[in-house]
């Protein structure tokens, strides 16, 4: 059994887009992936900074645990 572990915080907002933006210019941080809805809005971007991982992921309606902070 391996004893690395990796955690990646999640950030949930109701706009990806801007925030992977604002997290580019502001500090850098690297697109690892970026999930599209059929619309082309982002659904999920995961970025790096200094090697730490971690996700943008678009608020889901009727989901408790996928709510941007109101």
């Amino acid at each position: 059994m391996s004893k690395n572990a990796a955690f990646a915080p999640c950030l949930t907002l109701k706009v990806v887009a801007p925030a992977v933006e604002f997290y580019k210019k502001a500090f850098g941080v690297e697109e690892v992936l970026i999930v599209k809805n059929e619309d082309g809005s982002v659904h999920v971007a995961e970025l790096a900074f200094e090697g730490l991982t971690f996700h943008l992921h678009q608020e889901m309606p009727g989901s408790a645990s996928k709510r941007a902070p109101q």
